[in-house]
């Protein structure tokens, strides 16, 4: 779903990934019916094992690491988790133009903040000599 949106990898790899879906849920199925015929169902259940585990699963990796090795940052668009998908950024716009004093609530307690608030404390309290 996520890669039909943003077409971040190609359609090759999405194409891989219905192959270890459909390929698991027959795994799944093949051990469900070992109750009803051992044999058969066995060597299914051994084939989707060995296809999934030994040959797409490697191969969906091994792509997806270099797919995403190449990308830069600035590739990645910001996906909504929730709400209408507004209200998460308007806010964090907002907090970064404001003025540290008119910061109140969450805006300020961003990650991407804390290790340059970390260092700025380590500085005040004097446990960093510049």
């Amino acid at each position: 779903y996520l890669n039909a949106r943003s077409r971040l990898m190609p359609l090759g790899w999405t194409v891989i990934s219905v192959l270890v879906a459909l390929t698991s849920v027959l795994g799944f199925t093949a051990e469900v019916g070992r109750f009803v015929n051992w044999r058969v169902f066995n060597r299914i259940n051994t084939a989707a094992v060995i296809l999934v585990t030994l040959l797409l699963v490697p191969i969906w990796l091994v792509w997806a690491g270099r797919r995403l090795q190449g990308l830069s940052g600035n590739e990645f668009e910001p996906i909504s988790v929730g709400g209408d998908g507004q209200g998460q950024e308007s806010a964090r716009g907002e907090a970064e133009q404001a003025e540290p004093s008119q910061l109140t609530g969450r805006e300020h307690h961003r990650p991407e903040d804390a290790p340059k608030a970390d260092a700025e404390r380590a500085l005040e309290m004097g446990a960093v000599h510049v």
